[in-house]
């Protein structure tokens, strides 16, 4: 309780005067400190059946090659029509590579960017249909994700996605 009490009080605080082009990373450095992990995506958009389609995507400790690699084998990406169907509900896929529906295509992508674990979190914005998603991956197969840092996740990726819409829109506000 006390450590998402301090996360949120962070971002909300710093929210306010962040640079917009600055927020996401200082805010998922902020988020690693009190849930370790090596590398993420926070990511926008919405599903066409059951493949995503992304708006935006901010990689952390990744390049954007990792993305690009991605649209490539998105179509067998079970773990996004999972949490589409769990919206508001943080997922962990420990132990991804060895899961029953990763595909090969799936699994090499994974052992190419070294994702061991993930915990992962969407919301849905009812009235836009867009889906805001926080992933957050593990290299080492050694380290699976926790049901208490699945709960953090799942408390805090509220507070990621409302802070920066603050951010940004207070952005807009001081630039007019």
């Amino acid at each position: 309780m006390k450590t998402l009490s301090r996360l949120t009080l962070d971002l909300y605080r710093a929210c306010r005067d962040m640079p917009v082009a600055d927020y996401q990373q200082w805010a998922m450095d902020r988020l690693k400190s009190d849930l370790p992990f090596d590398a993420g995506k926070w990511v926008s958009g919405h599903m066409e059946g059951h493949v995503p389609v992304v708006h935006s995507v901010k990689l952390v400790n990744r390049p954007a090659a990792m993305h690009t690699d991605y649209e490539r084998i998105k179509q067998h990406d079970f773990l996004a029509r999972d949490t589409v169907a769990n919206v508001n509900h943080a997922l962990l896929f420990n132990s991804i590579r060895d899961h029953s529906q990763t595909s090969p295509e799936l699994r090499s992508h994974l052992e190419k960017w070294r994702t061991a674990h993930i915990a992962v979190c969407v919301r849905m914005d009812t009235f836009t249909n867009l889906a805001t998603g926080i992933a957050l991956w593990r290299e080492q197969g050694g380290a699976p994700y926790t049901e208490a840092e699945r709960r953090l996740l799942e408390a805090a990726v509220p507070h990621l996605i409302e802070t920066f819409a603050i951010n940004r829109i207070l952005h807009v506000v001081r630039a007019t």
